[in-house]
């Protein structure tokens, strides 16, 4: 929130009343006029042609009020016409520019559009991330939690064309694959890793996928301290969250923030694209792109992402990870494949984001165009539809269906509750092979 401090005018002292005023006469709050006698008409006074009456206190309070007022509002229009957007996402990756930051510089602003020509890593089908389920031991305390995850968080650097992004990675094989950001390593050409024991190698990329903003680089090393990944689907709001990344790049490596999971399965919209994120309100600063988020039994449930931003008031504690399930099935296919090659299921349907109340108090999301040819036309969903649960959970935001959808491999189908017309209606409607 911007503040603004006011100035306070107030008068510094009255002019003495007449000789002739009663003893008992109060004093005026603002400056005594001899030309205008209390309880009386005023009288004329002869000014002299040319000579304008003097502004009496009062009027200039009112005058230099009103002219800071109107400066207030000509830079609130003005910074608005400049800034438009009030609300919105930010990548957390610091840029250097010929070794000056520029915090403002994001590749979804500035430089996507060069080619991303890192030297490309072999592929190989023989690793995969592995999720552990949770251990029966209790939860680790916060030092207990560092010490585990410290040693697999290394520092991106990536170069291009005279500037450098600093980011964050988290080691997960032993053989060296490292999981960071898309965008902390769009249109660059090269690639450092600094790892935590101090020393450097040069990284290969074995794959990225801008959409879902997750990259897989690899340095030849053996033996490096991969980290434990957590089931993301066990997270539940309110629990402990920590991130270990490097905020503003080198200086501050290894940064550790705490916090909560402040929701789950959040629908994010960033770039054109929509994500699916945890949320949570551990610190998280530019250079924490590609870091871990860790649950208290210190295993990783996310690699960090975004924060929510604004260019007029102050947003605190509004950060989102990637899922760390999310993170598996597109690492797997970048490491084996060097692409995405898994389909995304689609349903066939587009619905509003806004929650709607039905005449009779059901709430859902209202369907407003069924894809022509989908399985959702076909089984009879309309426009106009209201959709109450997916699977039998209830629907109350567009996360939810995402949840049912990146649940259900293509081919399989989701179970919709359906209000119409009065009428609750269900429909088993089959996901295609992708969007």
């Amino acid at each position: 929130m911007h503040r603004i401090s006011y100035d306070q005018y107030q008068a510094d002292g009255t002019n003495p009343p007449p000789q002739d005023a009663p003893a008992f006469s109060f004093a005026p709050v603002y400056p005594f006029d001899p030309d205008e006698p209390v309880g009386g008409a005023k009288r004329r006074r002869n000014t002299p042609p040319g000579r304008r009456r003097p502004m009496t206190h009062r009027g200039g309070v009112f005058l230099v009020i009103a002219i800071i007022a109107a400066f207030v509002v000509v830079i609130y229009l003005l910074f608005h016409a400049f800034f438009p957007y009030g609300i919105a996402v930010r990548y957390y990756d610091d840029f250097y520019s010929n070794g000056t930051w520029d915090a403002g510089a994001t590749p979804s602003t500035t430089e996507t559009s060069a080619p991303t020509t890192i030297k490309r890593a072999l592929k190989s089908d023989e690793i995969s991330l592995q999720i552990s389920p949770l251990p029966s031991t209790g939860e680790l305390s916060y030092e207990e939690i560092y010490q585990k995850n410290i040693p697999s968080i290394v520092c991106v650097r990536a170069s291009k064309k005279g500037a450098q992004s600093l980011g964050s990675g988290v080691i997960c094989t032993q053989n060296g694959y490292i999981i960071t950001n898309a965008h902390v390593i769009s249109g660059c050409s090269e690639v450092l890793v600094l790892l935590n024991d101090g020393t450097a190698a040069d990284a290969t990329l074995a794959g990225m996928d801008e959409d879902n903003d997750i990259a897989v680089l690899k340095i030849e090393r053996e033996d490096l301290p991969a980290a434990e990944f957590g089931d993301a689907d066990k997270l539940t709001v309110g629990e402990p969250a920590l991130a270990i990344g490097n905020p503003l790049g080198e200086e501050f490596r290894g940064t550790m923030t705490s916090g909560i999971i402040s929701a789950i399965n959040r629908y994010v919209s960033v770039d054109g694209r929509s994500m699916l994120l945890i949320q949570t309100t551990a610190a998280l600063n530019s250079g924490n792109s590609g870091g871990a988020l860790i649950n208290s039994h210190g295993q990783v449930v996310g690699i960090t992402t975004l924060k929510m931003w604004s260019d007029s008031d102050t947003i605190e504690g509004i950060g989102f990870a990637i899922p760390s399930n999310t993170v598996k099935q597109i690492a797997d296919d970048l490491i084996q494949n060097g692409e995405v090659t898994s389909t995304i299921p689609s349903i066939g349907i587009v619905v509003a984001t806004d929650l709607e109340v039905t005449g009779d108090g059901h709430t859902g999301l209202g369907v407003v165009h069924v894809t022509p040819g989908s399985d959702a036309e076909q089984k009879g969903l309309r426009s106009g539809d209201v959709l109450l649960t997916a699977n039998g959970a209830q629907i109350t935001s567009m996360g939810d269906i995402m949840t049912a959808k990146s649940r259900t491999q293509a081919g399989g189908s989701v179970t919709f509750t359906v209000w119409r017309s009065g009428e609750i209606l269900t429909f088993d409607v089959a996901l295609s092979a992708g969007e």
